[in-house]
């Protein structure tokens, strides 16, 4: 073997003695010392090693660069923006319209299908096609009287 490969094979099994000395390290703390049981649960897991191998920091860096988009979801912002909600079972054709691919002809669809339960009853019911439906789903609600 070449001089590169056994170093690097070396540091491979250094890096696991490393990190089965943390693991051990974490047993200890969390009281699994003396359960033989626990112990192994712990030892195999392999999160638990990736973990401890890449470093709790690197985790918790990811987890805060993912947050974002957990907490901006553009269809919960525009979900929480109800007040701008347009009734289907109430509207008018002229406020149907002003909705974006919502012609005449659909407006008239929607008003002559009414009453509505629920709003996705525009493309179940075939009154609008699924991908207008998903363009206005956060604009719309079908309130019940």
């Amino acid at each position: 073997m070449s001089d590169r490969l056994l170093d690097r094979r070396n540091a491979e099994a250094g890096a696991e003695v490393e990190a089965e000395g943390k693991i051990r390290g974490v047993l200890i703390e969390v009281g699994v010392k003396n359960n033989p049981l626990m112990k192994e649960i712990v030892m195999q897991s392999r999160l638990v090693e990736w973990t401890l191998r890449v470093g709790l920091g690197s985790l918790l860096l990811l987890a805060f660069s993912l947050f974002p988009y957990a907490v901006t979801d553009s269809s919960l912002a525009q979900a929480a923006d109800q007040a701008d909600l347009l009734d289907i079972n109430t509207a008018t054709a002229e406020q149907l319209k002003t909705l974006p691919g919502i012609s005449e002809a659909y407006a008239e669809t929607i008003i002559k299908g009414r009453p509505y339960q629920r709003k996705d009853e525009l493309v179940q019911k075939k009154i609008l096609p699924r991908a207008t439906y998903e363009g206005i789903k956060y604009k719309i609600v079908a309130k019940q009287k």
